[in-house]
């Protein structure tokens, strides 16, 4: 019970570092871009056809560009686990290789933020519980 709070405290922390890191880039892109709030006149509708392009553009792009970073994980003394941090798995989940000259990594990274999140979360429990059985093989 211990170790499950202490765990769930840890990632609370761990979102509070992400949600920082990912306001920061908001701000630094709201102040650079110099956004105002204006009327837009010439409003473009996109047809169903243009939306379904771009969300096949969105996809094949997260498809090459996100590669998924390793991770690793120790139990700490207390019984609590410590995993990579999801900003050090993110900025490796990205290949560079593919990554189009036209986006940085933050773009990427707040492009798909929801899903990397989702994913590391994912990886981070099946890490841990391949942890737990390969060291409760070991005993």
């Amino acid at each position: 019970m211990r170790n499950t709070i202490i765990t769930e405290i840890n990632n609370i922390f761990d979102e509070n570092v992400d949600l920082k890191i990912r306001n920061e880039y908001l701000e630094s892109k709201f102040n650079k871009e110099n956004i105002c709030c204006e009327k837009v006149e010439n409003k473009i509708e996109l047809t169903e056809l243009n939306k379904k392009i771009i969300e096949f553009g969105k996809d094949a792009l997260r498809d090459k560009v996100i590669t998924g970073g390793s991770m690793s994980v120790n139990k700490l003394e207390n019984g609590t686990y410590y995993c990579t941090k999801f900003e050090d798995w993110v900025k490796n989940s990205i290949s560079n290789y593919y990554l189009p000259d036209s986006f940085s990594k933050d773009e990427i990274i707040n492009m798909f933020y929801d899903e990397l999140k989702e994913e590391y979360n994912k990886k981070k429990a099946e890490k841990i519980k391949e942890y737990e059985k390969n060291h409760e093989d070991a005993e």
